[in-house]
């Protein structure tokens, strides 16, 4: 690979690490061509990404970085995971894991503080910023309508009691 290039891979990988709020790494030794785009497809419907890189560069750019402490879990063939999305993320990863085996979640980064692989499941149990929104409002709105049910009910009460 010609410096250029390797220059252009570091750079690549340091715009990753900083435009994202969240990384999982994963191990992906075993999985097919298949496997990785239909992976791919899964991390692009929940706005995330997945890139690979040579170990050896990627230890060159955190090198110096606070994200240094992933550096030894750089070993065989890893990808990264990355995205703005902590949730949506660990979700995709962990679903994906569990219909294959090929791939093992290794560890991750979020914020300055490092995912054990038990976070990033407690993660992925989250639901979506959307469906935490509507869980929300369906609470704010439960006692309005009880108080609608149980005045509606006094009133249907009311007159069935005036028409006898």
């Amino acid at each position: 690979m010609k410096k250029e290039q390797k220059l252009s891979l570091m750079d690549s990988a340091k715009k990753i690490f900083a435009e994202n709020s969240v990384v999982i790494l994963f191990n992906y030794k075993s999985l097919n061509a298949q496997g990785i785009s239909s992976l791919r497809k899964a991390l692009k419907a929940k706005n995330a990404n997945m890139r690979v890189f040579k170990n050896t560069l990627i230890k060159r750019v955190i090198a110096d970085s606070e994200i240094k402490v992933l550096s030894t879990n750089f070993k065989d063939q890893v990808a990264v995971s990355y995205s703005n999305d902590p949730v949506a993320l660990s979700n995709v990863l962990i679903n994906f894991a569990k219909g294959n085996e090929a791939v093992g979640l290794k560890i991750g980064f979020m914020d300055g503080k490092i995912l054990e692989l038990d976070a990033i499941k407690n993660m992925s149990l989250l639901g979506s910023i959307e469906e935490v929104r509507s869980k929300f409002i369906g609470l704010l709105k439960a006692p309005c309508s009880k108080l609608v049910r149980t005045l509606s009910a006094y009133e249907t009460k009311l007159n069935e009691n005036a028409g006898k």
